[in-house]
């Protein structure tokens, strides 16, 4: 956590390969009062299929 500590004020974006274990750590992330933790829907996977499809999933 101490490595992120000084982004406690601006967005911090959380993923994951499907976007479910970063719901959990956005949920940290706020208890340890960060103030803007956000979660990528759908995760790495969902971004390689809609936003850049040279990504491969895995």
């Amino acid at each position: 956590m101490y490595e992120i500590e000084d982004k406690k004020d601006v967005e911090v974006i959380v993923h994951c390969r499907t976007g479910e274990r970063s719901v959990d750590a956005v949920k940290i992330l706020d208890e340890y009062g960060f103030k803007n933790p956000k979660n990528l829907l759908g995760g790495i996977n969902q971004w390689a299929r809609e936003i850049d499809r040279e990504m491969k999933e895995y």
